[in-house]
């Protein structure tokens, strides 16, 4: 998949998941989740989250319905390091187009 392939080439990698469970802890809710992707570099989290959504709607109206699913992720990551910056990107597969987040 040439998503996973040009993701992984230009970052400098100390990790990478797939199917990676995180839990986001807000006061005595927990919110879990499972991020597709995974990429962690020395000073970021990069999330990759696979979309085949119908396209019929634009990619921009999907990625504001999908940011709170990325809003809880990054928060999940940045609860365990907060050093680290977290980016998130929704790729629809059906098309190749990706929306990113910081």
């Amino acid at each position: 998949m040439w998503f996973v392939d040009e993701a992984d080439a230009d970052l400098p990698l100390e990790a990478t998941y797939d199917e990676c469970s995180v839990v986001a802890r807000l006061d005595d809710s927990h919110i879990v989740g499972g991020i597709d992707r995974l990429l962690v570099t020395p000073d970021a989290y990069h999330i990759i989250d696979y979309k085949t959504n119908d396209l019929s709607t634009t990619t921009g109206a999907l990625a504001d319905h999908y940011r709170p699913q990325m809003l809880a992720y990054a928060l999940a990551l940045f609860q365990h390091d907060p050093a680290r910056q977290v980016r998130a990107s929704l790729r629809f597969t059906d098309v190749g187009v990706e929306e990113q987040f910081e």
